[in-house]
């Protein structure tokens, strides 16, 4: 009888090894689908993928070329013409440092300024040079007659970046202006 007992006890011990081996593998392909499912999603929300994510503001991502492609069908957005148009970078051209006087009545303050403009379009437009006097002029109108209260907040210096998007696409006569980017922003 021993035979008998030693082939149930190596039938049981094969069992148990093979049954090791499986939970064994269960770990280790649960972590592989949980990666490839994470990393698939990452992807996915980062736009990486043709079915791209929406945005937390309700607009598709980069990698969605449909949205793109309606987008560009409907034009820009409202809103003053500094909505975005794409998702991509415009061309962008750098302006000379501005330094004016802020309209504080009881104390002299300075603000030195350089911004950077980016265009709509992969180029800037054609009046953009020949009009440059007009742009400077209606920037440093526009920042002198605000005073230090007026800008030292972010929704202040939003404001400000809003109003000169505003007034420079009035001197060229169309929505042309994306964004406009502080590079130097000194008050004293």
């Amino acid at each position: 009888m021993s035979t008998a007992a030693e082939s149930v006890g190596t039938v049981a011990a094969a069992a148990g090894a093979e049954g090791a081996k499986k939970k064994g593998k269960l770990p280790v392909i649960l972590a592989l689908l949980v990666v490839l499912l994470g990393g698939g999603g990452a992807a996915w929300w980062m736009g990486m993928l043709p079915f791209a994510a929406k945005t937390a503001d309700g607009e598709h991502a980069e990698g969605d070329e449909h949205a793109e492609a309606a987008d560009a069908g409907h034009g820009a957005k409202s809103g003053g013409g500094h909505g975005k148009a794409s998702a991509g970078v415009g061309s962008m051209r750098p302006l000379d440092p501005f330094l004016a006087n802020l309209a504080d009545e009881n104390v002299q303050r300075y603000l030195k300024m350089s911004i950077q403009v980016e265009f709509v379009g992969a180029e800037p437009p054609v009046a953009f040079d020949a009009r440059l006097p007009q742009t400077r002029d209606v920037i440093l109108t526009l920042v002198t007659s605000k005073s230090f209260a007026d800008i030292r907040t972010p929704e202040g210096k939003e404001r400000l970046r809003e109003d000169i998007i505003d007034r420079i696409n009035h001197v060229l006569a169309q929505d042309a202006v994306k964004s406009v980017y502080f590079t130097e922003f000194i008050v004293q």
